[in-house]
């Protein structure tokens, strides 16, 4: 039982902690839109976490589209805020019997919480890695495309031009919008 409250803890706690302390430029960078989009995650992260729990929903896989929604739209910070925010609300309300971990015992009622947070943020964390990993590999191949010399081009199968690569312009000496 010691080992999965520690297993748990490293599990939400280390990436919560490591991605504040990190000091990026992720929340100074968003626009207006961005920042409403961030309060209303976490808005909607309170209430629909406080509303399954209390109410006996039984439903808490839902919760789990709030993770897909911070890792596919914002970084580590609001992910792990995202489940913090859960995993303070769930445990608060299993341990006073409201939930859908409520079974038979407190030892089997923490443990189902701590699998469900355990599964949810394991899976959220790998999720990220690879958005991540897809974002690095776009960012190579847009730098590789742009430095090519050679003149390549994208169009339609009726001949309309969709993309001209950069060495258009170093060649014809004329912008790629031009052509």
């Amino acid at each position: 039982n010691m080992f999965r409250g520690n297993a748990l803890g490293i599990i939400l706690f280390t990436p919560f902690v490591l991605s504040w302390l990190n000091n990026t430029k992720e929340i100074n960078e968003w626009t207006a839109s961005k920042k409403a989009e961030v309060f209303l995650l976490i808005t909607s992260t309170l209430l629909l976490t406080i509303h399954i729990f209390e109410k006996h929903a039984n439903n808490e896989s839902i919760l789990f589209f709030l993770f897909i929604w911070a890792a596919c739209r914002f970084g580590m910070k609001v992910i792990t805020l995202v489940a913090f925010i859960i995993a303070i609300i769930a445990t608060y309300c299993t341990g006073h019997q409201m939930g859908g971990f409520v079974l038979s015992d407190w030892d089997s009622d923490l443990f189902m919480l701590q699998l469900f947070l355990l599964v949810n943020m394991v899976s959220v964390l790998f999720l990220k890695a690879i958005l991540q990993e897809k974002d690095n590999e776009e960012e190579k191949f847009r730098a590789i495309y742009e430095s090519f010399d050679d003149i390549y081009f994208k169009k339609t199968l009726d001949g309309t031009l969709l993309d001209v690569s950069p060495s258009v312009e170093k060649h014809f000496n004329m912008s790629r919008e031009s052509v």
